[in-house]
């Protein structure tokens, strides 16, 4: 006995739902590769992510709503999302489902929602998208191949046409994507959109400045008028009104930073420093590195607008909700994947850190645009949209002056921080401050391994400092320049001991941990 196959598909008839509900749109490579590639932001959310901007579209194209309420979206591996109840498709609209982040904007007017297992995970070189109903019946299933992996996404042309997917730029010239719209970015029939008269993304009756572009509605004194048409006095011209333009806290620094370690980069993270009780805003954490590839040096990759107070312990600490390490988190923001890093910092690049007041620019903005033998930049930033500088690190694999096409320049001591690095031939995965002294210097790549020095949220530790190289603990009070004999034998002597000299990992007991730094470091100090 055969079962029909009315429509062709392969599938029995039994083992269908005949509803026309169709995925129309799929992106599985979002453009670009940094978080500043705003290209690739296809949810709104300000950053480009390569697991949270893959996106997938459903259209309803029946003459009657549709309830998908317990309905599956699957890869081909494991069901990425349960559309929860209530999830109902007005006539020719439909949803938009990304894989995380925030998504901010309308999207055509369609339902908006993100992965309820926190990914889509679908793959650049192919996979096959599958829609079930509520009682595990097919509904839809899409596959593509090695298309996939265009900087766009893939879709129907003409959109709820036949398959297969094709490159959206082939359906629309010049357009990489269109979540919630059709391809030629006009909405479908059944949706609906509030008005935006400045197409920044906000509906007009939301907007906090109707009619000048401000998709970040930033409103530094909350007066409900955006900055961006404020008419309050601004008496320097700079875009911030004068009633909230910031001095910087002189307690406040830059005091320990993690971009890389091995395997994924879970546990990146910013830590400020200061007064506890002092006013953190209007202030920014901005960070500087080459942008898109071609933009050169000196382009905003991220950005971290603070708010509230130093807490009682003096340390305000940034880091992601994938995050690790010890320490209670202040500003819990970036990836909800470790893929691209929980922050998305750069790794292994020269990479600048700014702490700033009154930050006015953007992420992908280039603030050195000149070009000099093909380094990008001249290692001066043209554009400096902040009102103060209050600390400055560049993390450094290659120091300035930049002299080799590709090499991004360092700006801190421009600005009146410091340059740390590099770490061998490497930029740092770690570098923090010497308490209380405060001068940089380089921590340990593994922020597990027995010589890490990594204190997020609490006071920085001091032995590590206190000589040229972990290690090179005699002669008192800084070493000699080299691990050697002599520092193996202050380990024995003060072996147990509780701190000391010998605990060079500042632990509180001498042990096999300090013997092994000791052992790592044999030789000359670097």
């Amino acid at each position: 006995l055969v079962s029909p196959d009315t429509n062709g598909n392969g599938i029995p008839d039994e083992c269908e739902n005949g509803v026309n509900v169709v995925v129309n749109e799929i992106l599985a490579d979002p453009p670009g590769a940094n978080p500043g590639d705003s290209q690739g932001d296809a949810n709104g959310d300000g950053i480009r992510d390569q697991s949270q901007d893959e996106f997938v579209e459903i259209v309803n194209n029946t003459a009657n709503p549709v309830d998908i309420s317990g309905w599956t979206l699957a890869d081909s591996v494991a069901v990425r999302h349960t559309f929860p109840s209530g999830t109902v498709l007005a006539s020719q609209c439909g949803v938009v489902v990304f894989g995380g982040g925030t998504p901010s904007g309308q999207f055509g007017g369609m339902v908006v929602q993100v992965a309820s297992t926190g990914q889509l995970s679908l793959n650049n070189d192919g996979d096959t998208v599958t829609l079930r109903d509520a009682s595990n019946l097919y509904v839809n299933i899409v596959s593509y191949g090695s298309n996939g992996g265009n900087d766009q996404s893939l879709t129907r042309n003409p959109d709820l046409g036949p398959l297969p997917l094709v490159l959206h730029t082939t359906a629309s010239p010049g357009v990489l994507f269109s979540p919630g719209r059709k391809v030629n970015l006009t909405n479908f029939g059944g949706c609906s959109t509030l008005p935006d008269t400045d197409n920044d993304g906000i509906p007009d009756v939301t907007d906090n400045c109707p009619f000048v572009a401000n998709p970040s509605q930033a409103d530094c004194d909350m007066d409900g008028i955006g900055n961006a048409c404020d008419n309050d006095p601004d008496a320097n011209n700079n875009g911030v009104p004068d009633t909230c333009e910031v001095t910087p806290n002189p307690s406040l620094r830059l005091n320990e930073i993690r971009t890389d370690e091995p395997s994924s980069d879970c546990d990146e993270y910013i830590e400020i420093k200061g007064n506890p009780g002092v006013s953190l805003n209007n202030l920014s954490v901005v960070v500087l590195g080459d942008g898109t590839s071609g933009q050169g040096s000196g382009v905003v990759e991220r950005v971290f607008n603070l708010s509230g107070v130093i807490p009682a312990d003096g340390h305000y600490l940034i880091a992601s909700p994938v995050f690790t390490l010890s320490g209670s988190v202040d500003l819990v923001t970036g990836n909800v994947s470790c893929t691209n890093g929980g922050l998305g910092l750069e790794n292994n690049d020269n990479l600048t850190v700014l702490l700033v007041s009154n930050f006015t620019g953007s992420i992908g903005q280039d603030l050195d645009t000149d070009d000099l033998d093909g380094t990008g930049g001249d290692g001066t930033l043209n554009i400096t949209p902040w009102l103060h500088v209050a600390d400055a690190v560049s993390i450094v694999k290659t120091p300035n002056p930049q002299t080799s096409s590709g090499n991004e320049w360092n700006y801190a001591t421009s600005l009146g921080g410091n340059d740390v690095g590099p770490d061998g031939t490497f930029a740092p995965g770690h570098v923090y401050r010497c308490e209380p002294a405060g001068m940089w210097t380089v921590g340990a790549f593994d922020p597990f391994g027995v010589d890490a020095a990594d204190t997020p949220g609490t006071v920085n530790n001091i032995n590590p400092c206190a000589q040229p190289c972990q290690g090179d603990i005699a002669p008192q009070p800084n070493g000699n320049g080299v691990v050697n004999i002599d520092d193996l034998t202050q380990v024995i002597l003060q072996w147990g001991n509780p701190g000391g000299t010998a605990d060079i990992d500042n632990d509180g007991i001498v042990n096999i941990n300090d013997l092994t730094i000791i052992i790592l470091h044999w030789g000359a100090c670097p």
